[in-house]
């Protein structure tokens, strides 16, 4: 063979494996799904203790080991003293409703059964707990009100309706808020500003900065954000780069179309962008608070200082599986790990 055929095999066969490369790793690399729940109904913090619901098993209460209170397969749940309120939401397209179980919270013995035709949303003061509803003729959303201590009785309750927009907030003469919005993420909402997020096409969201009449609202394009966390006057922002080819939210949790995750850090009083880490292709943010960024990477966690972003420590993830689909979410410093509605594992956020 002549050298000029040498060379020219060499470097066609070097051409083809930088070529095939991201094909080889996409193969390479576990096909596992992580989701990041926001703000995830099944958990909830109280009196000190972290409560959930197991698809399997029904509501827990953690411990060594966890305690079940009651079995059964609810959509939420909420906690007024010593009784828990587990409900079911029914929509057999003639009417909709919700249909909530209290029981003893320490026994698990169940006390009753109730029926109200709304969304009910779990928030609870002074015995109150809200249902929403949507105005046929406005298309705007209503709240309606119920005493859980007399049968879930309809009662009325004075509040301030103002309208940002598409987002509707109700406010109380406490000083309370209930936010409703349709399209948008709300993010924060004080005297100062009002930051949220909405999705737009070809996964990019936008974030908007409106500082009311004090001066022009900032807009800032990002791609795809899982979850976020305000803290004093910074926003920690996490998104998502996949493949061109994911095309649908079950492909974008896969870690095989993974091209990167980051962290994008936002002054809040200004909009402006003020720190930015780019993670390993495949490597998943799962939580970020202003002291810890947490990861999942190649069967391992690992903690990031949300300043420095500067890797921490790291311990293996056993109960992540090849194949499986996980969800995580953080509640109280806490990051919870679910497998089909199963907790599987928990890990504190601080690294110690």
């Amino acid at each position: 063979m002549s050298r000029l055929k040498k060379i020219i095999i060499i470097l066609a066969t070097a051409a083809l494996a930088i070529c095939s490369a991201p094909f080889v790793s996409y193969l390479m690399t576990d096909d596992i799904s992580i989701e990041l729940a926001e703000n995830y109904s099944g958990l909830t913090f109280a009196d000190g203790l972290y409560y959930y619901l197991d698809n399997s098993r029904g509501l827990m209460v953690c411990g060594i080991p966890d305690r079940l209170i009651t079995d059964g397969n609810f959509k939420g749940f909420f906690i007024d003293g010593e009784k828990i309120y587990c409900y079911k939401k029914v929509d057999n397209k003639k009417s909709y409703r919700t249909v909530l179980y209290a029981y003893d919270k320490n026994t698990g013995t169940q006390l009753g059964e109730f029926e109200v035709p709304d969304d009910i949303y779990g928030e609870i003061h002074d015995g109150i707990v809200y249902g929403k509803y949507t105005q046929k003729v406005t298309n705007k959303p209503y709240l309606r009100f119920y005493d859980i201590n007399n049968d879930f009785r309809e009662v009325f309750v004075e509040n301030e309706r103002l309208e940002y927009g598409d987002i509707t907030v109700f406010r109380f003469d406490d000083g309370r808020e209930i936010i409703v919005s349709p399209d948008k993420s709300l993010i924060e909402l004080d005297s100062d500003h009002l930051i949220t997020l909405e999705k737009k096409k070809d996964g990019i969201s936008q974030l908007v900065f409106d500082y009311f009449e004090k001066r022009a609202p900032s807009y800032s394009d990002i791609p795809d954000v899982g979850t976020w966390k305000v803290a004093g006057d910074k926003l920690y922002t996490v998104y998502t780069e996949t493949r061109f080819f994911a095309n649908t939210e079950q492909k974008k949790n896969e870690l095989r179309h993974n091209r990167y995750d980051a962290v994008r850090v936002y002054d809040t009083e200004t909009g402006v962008v003020v720190g930015e880490k780019q993670f390993r292709r495949a490597e998943r943010v799962i939580s970020v608070n202003d002291d810890t960024i947490i990861t999942y990477f190649s069967n391992n966690y690992f903690w990031y200082d949300s300043t420095t972003f500067e890797e921490i420590k790291s311990q293996p993830a056993d109960e992540i599986r090849s194949g499986g689909s996980y969800t995580f979410t953080t509640v109280e410093g806490i990051v919870f790990i679910f497998d089909d509605e199963k907790m599987i594992n928990r890990l504190a956020h601080k690294a110690e």
